[in-house]
């Protein structure tokens, strides 16, 4: 399942990198494009091996209890 995570996203980047070094500004498109892979791949990494990131609304929920306190 690793091992087609990292093909998808190599196909994914060979398809773009093209694209990518036609643009004007290619450091700042390209920082900005790695960053968002990056960020894709270690959150489809995390779900593959069964570790998922936290959802928002839990961690939001969390915080209303702390500062709450035990009135909720």
């Amino acid at each position: 399942m690793v091992i087609g995570l990292v093909v998808a996203y190599l196909v994914i980047i060979l398809i773009d990198i093209s694209d990518l070094l036609k643009s004007k500004e290619k450091m700042k498109v390209i920082s900005i494009y790695f960053s968002l892979v990056i960020i894709g791949f270690t959150i489809s990494y995390l779900q593959i091996i069964g570790k998922a990131p936290t959802s928002p609304s839990i961690l939001i929920e969390n915080m209303v209890r702390s500062i709450m306190g035990g009135i909720m």
